[in-house]
């Protein structure tokens, strides 16, 4: 969206695929027969298969809220998004641009953003008290809120958007539950996302809190069917238990063991940590492992320290 890459150049073409003997189709599986170990693509053609991948990832939130159906609302989790983002502001041109959820995905395009075009008048709303609430205990967080709203944007913590508004059919603002509203030409939506599991439900595969449920080595409850990203339960590292992280790069890893399992190495997944970082500006913030207060749900008692 700042124009300093293109599509191309962020996904493997399939070509490179195709030349390391792999062959792609371009079509949506419907139905998944275990019995028959087949899968139906919408095309009507059937696959047969001995072993079977899932890699369905996950899909972004969109909250119940009146007016979510209106024009100049985008979400922020593929590639086709940010064409669609990129595709409107250049036709729309708009000036005020809101911001729903202030995770590092919506702070790092909003800085983009406006770096693009000092222009824009750029508000983030956040239900929790802080930006990078599931990164940073509340302190560091603070202090990153206070970093940003000094560089360049408009901070509203701790309240929530009760409607979004619109004219024409098109987006013209939010409704917080303090009853302000927030002028907005252009809404962007980054509040979570959940895992694509469907088809694993309908093929009678055991789901879990966060996913379809994997043991260490990825395989399902069909031990000839593993489930590997966003759409597995995956466990944590620290504690064994699921946890709803949806980061590239345990995806990443887990596929390379399930590649790995299907060339007869079983090799078990540690678990994750959510290692994320991010860039705002001047100020690059990185976090790993539970906050303080992800650690006292999970029944720890964490101590604590900063170094200036």
């Amino acid at each position: 969206m700042a124009g300093l890459v293109t599509g191309d150049s962020i996904v493997n073409p399939d070509a490179k695929l195709n030349e390391a003997g792999v062959n792609t189709i371009i079509d949506r599986v419907t139905k998944i027969d275990t019995e028959a170990k087949k899968v139906v693509l919408a095309g009507g053609d059937k696959l047969s298969y001995d072993k079977l991948v899932l890699g369905m990832g996950s899909r972004p939130i969109m909250p119940s809220i009146p007016g979510n159906d209106l024009e100049g609302i985008f979400m922020l989790r593929s590639l086709s998004h940010a064409e669609e983002i990129i595709r409107y502001l250049a036709n729309r041109k708009p000036k005020k641009l809101t911001f729903i959820g202030a995770g590092f995905i919506s702070l790092e395009v909003a800085i983009l953003l406006k770096q693009s075009n000092p222009d824009f008048e750029i508000t983030v709303v956040e239900l929790l008290d802080y930006p990078l609430a599931t990164m940073l205990d509340q302190e560091l967080g603070e202090r990153v809120g206070k970093y940003l709203e000094e560089k360049c944007l408009i901070l509203k913590m701790g309240t929530r958007v009760t409607e979004i508004l619109g004219q024409n059919k098109t987006v013209s603002g939010v409704k917080l539950d303090s009853g302000d509203i927030v002028r907005a030409d252009m809404v962007f939506m980054n509040i979570g996302c959940k895992p694509n599991i469907e088809l694993a439900i309908d093929a009678g595969l055991e789901t879990g809190r966060c996913g379809i449920k994997v043991n260490r080595f990825l395989e399902t409850s069909d031990p000839d069917i593993l489930a590997a990203g966003d759409c597995a339960d995956n466990p944590h590292f620290i504690t064994g238990r699921p946890n709803p992280g949806a980061l590239r790069g345990p995806a990443v890893i887990m596929g390379r063991l399930a590649a790995k399992h299907l060339a007869g190495y079983k090799i078990p997944f540690p678990g994750i940590l959510n290692a994320s970082a991010c860039s705002l500006i001047d100020l690059n913030v990185a976090s790993t492992g539970f906050n303080e207060q992800q650690a006292k749900l999970e029944g720890f008692e964490p101590v604590s320290a900063t170094v200036d």
